[in-house]
């Protein structure tokens, strides 16, 4: 509960890496909203950043994340609901230090340089839906959950070290730049967070063979790294993560059969190595019979951000080119023949994301089942 007081220790400095962006409060309100106030202090020379935040009875409650030395080598940083002493200096937030990554933007978010005598340290402060139920939960009526992540930490460089999840390292020489149909190029970072997720058609169709279906379901694919590795970690058999490393990346559909607005589809576990994942807008169990397939073509990926980075997020559209090439007849060809180059271009795509990991079978959710379908020489084009 909010209202216990969570007892850490500013002095502590021997704790495990940090692993997440750090979630300090929940909240009906977004962040943008200007229900969020934020001011930074000063108390016995620790310094900090103050949120102040409407509780569940709707009076404004305080939760203070402090800034201990080594604080970059903290499991976590040093957070307290109870009053601040009576020595506590308040300054301003000053404009941001440092720019919020260009994959947080989708998330409601304030910034706040917190500055003191030989420190200053840029943080963010972000609210975010997680708690939506799968399958058509309408994402604006949720409670946020207010996670605070720093952007400016004295050097991106000592990031591996925070967050040495055992994992091979990427490939950048396949993964270095390369372009996806109807995204245009993306540029593999190597020293931070990424989300990227793109397009593609399933395999699947929306019906049989022996009936009129025609129409192949929207899929989307993707992967989270840092610092050049995949982020993942293992999952219960409901895809939640059950250790520090694992992440659920929450998928958003924009008007669709699920209703209008933003409606959570599911979140899905990042899989070994190179933290990818996918998902197939069709009928599932628990859907209720509905896919969950944009009438707008527009969908949205979020994920808890690794180490101190933030929560980042992805707005994306479905796949806008044509499944298969000239006089192609679903009633008639099989998988693996007559795509169009912009689905061959993203199956291939695909494998050089997921790396080596693409031919191996996985528990949970097999991302590359339908890929290991096409012969080896599909991929020799």
């Amino acid at each position: 509960m909010l209202g216990i007081a969570i007892s850490l220790t500013l002095g502590l400095v021997t704790a495990p890496p940090v692993t997440a962006a750090q979630k300090v409060a929940a909240t009906l309100y977004r962040a943008d909203s200007g229900e969020l106030q934020l001011r930074s202090f000063l108390e016995r020379g620790a310094l900090g950043l103050e949120i102040r935040y409407p509780g569940d009875d709707f009076f404004m409650q305080s939760v203070r994340v402090y800034l201990p030395a080594g604080y970059a080598k903290l499991a976590r940083l040093p957070v307290r609901y109870d009053y601040p002493s009576k020595a506590t200096r308040y300054q301003s937030c000053l404009p941001a230090m440092s720019p919020v990554p260009l994959g947080a933007k989708a998330v409601a978010s304030q910034t706040c340089t917190v500055f003191g005598e030989e420190t200053m340290v840029t943080m963010l402060v972000q609210t975010f839906p997680k708690r939506v139920p799968d399958f058509g939960g309408r994402v604006r009526d949720a409670i946020n959950d207010v996670y605070v992540s720093v952007l400016s930490t004295g050097g991106v460089g000592d990031f591996p070290t925070v967050f040495p999840n055992p994992t091979t390292v990427v490939n950048t020489t396949n993964l270095a730049e390369y372009t996806v149909p109807g995204l245009g190029s993306r540029l593999t970072m190597v020293d931070a967070a990424l989300l990227q997720a793109y397009p593609r058609w399933s395999k699947f169709y929306s019906g049989t063979r022996a009936r009129s279906a025609t129409n192949h379901f929207p899929l989307l694919f993707g992967s989270l790294t840092f610092a050049g590795k995949g982020v993942y970690g293992p999952g219960n058999r409901y895809g939640s993560p059950t250790n520090e490393f694992g992440r659920n990346v929450y998928i958003d559909t924009f008007d669709s059969d699920y209703g209008d607005g933003w409606r959570r589809v599911m979140g899905v576990l990042t899989q070994p190595t190179n933290g990818t994942f996918c998902y197939e807008f069709s009928k599932k169990g628990g859907s209720r019979g509905k896919t969950g397939v944009s009438t707008k073509n527009t969908y949205r990926m979020t994920v808890i951000g690794p180490s101190l980075t933030p929560v980042l997020s992805q707005i994306i559209n479905g796949p806008t080119f044509a499944y298969g090439g000239p006089n192609y007849n679903p009633l008639k060809e099989m998988w693996g023949t007559n795509f169009s180059p912009e689905q061959t271009d993203s199956l291939i795509q695909q494998t050089l994301m997921m790396g080596p990991e693409w031919r191996r079978k996985v528990k949970g959710t097999d991302c590359a089942q339908t890929l290991r379908q096409l012969p080896d020489s599909f991929y020799l084009q």
